[in-house]
């Protein structure tokens, strides 16, 4: 086992004085390839030591076989327990890796002293919540690189303390990762792309390797054809690529055989090949977290390169800044924003596409002066507004007339009550009076509620309290 690196040993102390301080669920915030793994392992064993079990759950199921491979390294595999179909059950290791429902379903005899929700992001709070009540007295660590999930929410709901390992200025200036050179549109593209995207990695990618981030399947299959026609060999990981063929796909990159990997959100998280340099943004990327993610694909240092290359196809960049300035991360409100080394004014050369400085007096790649700053006038557009919820200050008849209409949606859609609560909820900060639910509606939902627990592995009573926290009264007998 290799040695703490300065900053992990800086962030193992400052999460085990949370625990010491009572804090149970702590957030471990580092970028992508700072070392998340080893710092989590290692906090786990060195908690555990001679007694105590670590369970650590990985979100999906393709991605529990990684992290076991990952976690081999580092504990060793006489320690390790795989919770998984097909494999048998090791009561005695020490670190059980599993999703949350194999760990809910099939280590119900263990006492683990911490539990580590790998790339935490992307847990809701239920499956948080049934994790911390199973084991009311294991401490929980949540890494990733990114604290918000994917629709923008935080992590507040899941952890009480965050930790921050470590910012890109730092790990590039040690050489734990290397800095990046963007290439991007003038403005935000929306529904387009700047250039066409085999044109773009010829232009911009100086002979490296790496990933074409793209929107949908069938666009990421049809570029990776165009890139084999022009005598660049590329494949597509889709989410439809059986785990052979992604297996040997991803072996065949890393050994140079294949130049460029079309995916689409396949190859943002639980990649490991630092010779990748380019990371091509066909899409475009709502959420900042995302953005990182893709970005940091290709920040790993390798001898092969100096600086990974962002070939925008789309703005992203212009939307979430460059990729490696600092960041500032909550639980709360915003969980990722911009740091003070955004405030420094970058522009983007029309000659050659570099972004850089706006205190350089022309582009440092290919000697092009900055354009001339012009005043764009005023755009006027022809929309329709809209009314705006005030939250909880909206008006009664507002609420109502907005409860009736998703009533209306949720039937004609046929979904479940628990729809209307939780959109209702959203806008306005409480929870709907459900007046119009018919006896009916009210069986269907439990028995909804009585599978949903059973295939979670909850507790019997389940079904009943979620039943009265949304009808006010105790189920009767259905």
């Amino acid at each position: 086992m290799r040695e703490d690196r300065p900053y992990q040993v800086r962030a193992k102390a400052a999460v085990r004085k949370c625990w010491t301080d009572g804090e149970r669920s702590t957030c471990l915030v580092a970028p992508t390839g700072s070392g998340k793994t080893h710092m989590a392992s290692t906090l786990a064993l060195e908690l555990v030591q001679d007694s105590g079990d670590v369970l650590w759950s990985a979100h999906r199921t393709e991605l529990v076989s990684q992290a076991y491979a990952a976690l081999h390294g580092i504990v060793g595999g006489s320690s390790m327990g795989l919770i998984s179909p097909g494999h048998p059950f090791r009561p005695g290791a020490r670190v059980q890796v599993g999703t949350v429902q194999s760990l809910l379903a099939r280590a119900p005899n263990l006492n683990p002293r911490i539990i580590v929700l790998d790339e935490c992001h992307h847990y809701v709070s239920e499956e948080w919540r049934a994790l911390a009540e199973r084991f009311p007295a294991a401490l929980l660590l949540g890494p990733t690189a990114t604290p918000l999930r994917g629709d923008g929410r935080p992590l507040q709901d899941m952890f009480t303390s965050l930790v921050v390992a470590a910012q890109y200025s730092e790990l590039i200036a040690d050489g734990y990762l290397c800095d990046a050179v963007v290439f991007q549109p003038p403005e935000v593209l929306q529904g387009a792309l700047a250039l066409k995207p085999v044109e773009a990695w010829q232009r911009y990618s100086d002979g490296m390797s790496g990933f074409a981030f793209m929107p949908t399947i069938k666009a990421a299959r049809q570029l990776a054809a165009d890139f084999n026609t022009a005598g660049i060999v590329a494949a597509c990981i889709d989410a439809k690529t059986p785990k052979a063929v992604r297996a040997d796909t991803l072996r065949r990159f890393a050994d140079g055989a294949i130049t460029v990997i079309c995916n689409v959100d396949t190859m943002t998280e639980g990649v490991d090949v630092p010779r990748a340099g380019v990371a091509m943004l066909g899409r475009s990327f709502q959420t900042v977290g995302a953005y990182l993610q893709a970005c940091g694909r290709v920040l790993r240092p390798h001898e092969s390169k100096q600086y990974a290359r962002i070939i925008d196809l789309t703005g992203a960049t212009l939307l979430h800044s460059h990729p490696t300035i600092d960041r500032v991360y909550s639980l709360d409100g915003e969980g990722i924003r911009k740091g003070e080394s955004a405030e420094n004014p970058v522009r983007n050369c029309l000659q050659c596409g570099l972004v850089y400085l706006c205190s350089e007096v022309s582009c440092p790649a290919c000697g092009a002066p900055p354009p001339p700053r012009t005043k764009r006038p005023q755009r006027i557009y022809s929309l329709e507004l809209q009314e705006v919820w005030a939250g909880e200050h909206t008006k009664e008849d507002a609420k109502l007339r907005e409860y009736k209409r998703l009533r209306e949606v949720q039937r004609a859609r046929g979904m479940r009550l628990w729809w209307v609560m939780r959109e209702y909820h959203q806008l306005f900060g409480e929870k709907p009076r459900l007046f119009d639910v018919t006896p009916q509606e009210k069986r269907d939902e439990f028995y909804a509620l009585v599978g949903e627990g059973q295939k979670r592995g909850f507790k019997q009573s389940y079904a009943a309290a979620r039943f009265k926290d949304m009808f006010g009264h105790w189920p009767a007998r259905m």
